[in-house]
C-alpha cells in the first residue's frame, strides 16, 4: 500500500505522456481521486503499524549476497497478501506477481533488499519522533 502512494506521486512529476507516447494514467488530478483518498486514509489509521513493520524489516540482516532471511521474509508478505505467483528465484530476488486483469496497464515494482551497510549483521533501528535512524 505504501508503494503504491509513493508511485503515485513518482509519477505525477512526469510528463503526460509514456516511453512508447502513451497517454500516461498518472495525473495531478489523480490526487483528489477515491482511491488516493483511501490509501491516504489507510496510512494514517495505520501509521504506527506501518512504521513497526518498516523498522522490523529494516533489522533483518540482508548485507549483499545474503539477503536470504528478507527475501524469505517479503515472500511470507506477497503469500498473505494473496499475490498470484511469488517465489525466490535463482538469484535470491522475492517475486511476487498480481495478474490483475488483461485490460488494464502493468506496473513493476522493484526494490532492492541489500544493506548499504556492509558486514553489518546487526541493525538496530532508532527511532526519535518522526525521524528512523540506525542505532548503535
Amino acid at each position: 500500500m505504501i508503494l503504491i502512494v509513493f508511485l503515485l506521486f513518482f509519477f505525477i512529476q512526469i510528463p503526460d505522456f509514456g516511453l512508447h507516447g502513451e497517454k500516461s494514467l498518472f495525473t495531478p488530478k489523480i490526487v483528489d481521486s477515491r482511491l488516493v483518498k483511501k490509501i491516504f486514509s489507510y496510512i494514517e489509521k495505520n501509521r504506527e503499524k506501518i512504521i513497526k513493520e518498516w523498522i522490523y524489516l529494516t533489522e533483518i540482516p540482508a548485507p549483499s549476497g545474503h539477503e536470504e532471511k528478507r527475501a524469505n521474509y517479503m515472500k511470507e508478505q506477497f503469500e498473505a497478501a494473496g499475490l498470484d505467483e511469488v517465489l525466490i528465484d535463482r538469484t535470491g530476488n522475492a517475486i511476487g506477481i498480481w495478474k490483475g486483469s488483461d485490460q488494464g496497464k502493468k506496473i513493476i515494482i522493484s526494490a532492492h533488499m541489500d544493506t548499504v551497510f556492509q558486514g553489518v549483521w546487526k541493525i538496530k533501528v532508532k527511532r526519535e519522533g518522526n525521524c528512523l535512524r540506525r542505532g548503535s
